[in-house]
């Protein structure tokens, strides 16, 4: 029998690059972007016994192009203001996670 208790964990966002892969466990549910201590994060509900995947995600500038939308790829997970408002990004779900 498996482990079915979720925890939520919490990620650091990189801000130096646009695109950039998260590992975590399979299945998790993206629950909030924000900014905790000036860093910027991303809270997923996980359940830690699942197999880990990389889980890929683009950040955008606004008033730059934003990734498609379908049911797979480019969901809108979010928006981060940072720098007391002299950059904002948003933040997109790019690919739901390969099997490591």
């Amino acid at each position: 029998m498996t482990d079915s208790k979720t925890t939520i964990y919490k990620y650091d966002i990189p801000i130096e690059t646009d695109k950039f892969y998260i590992r975590m466990p399979r299945d998790g549910e993206l629950l909030h972007v924000g900014v905790q201590r000036g860093i910027p994060r991303l809270w997923v509900r996980v359940t830690p016994s699942n197999p880990i995947v990389r889980r890929l995600f683009e950040l955008v500038g606004t008033g730059h192009p934003a990734p498609d939308q379908n049911d797979q790829s480019g969901k809108y997970m979010g928006t981060l203001i940072l720098f007391n408002g002299d950059l904002v990004l948003h933040l997109f779900c790019i690919d739901g996670g390969d099997d490591e």
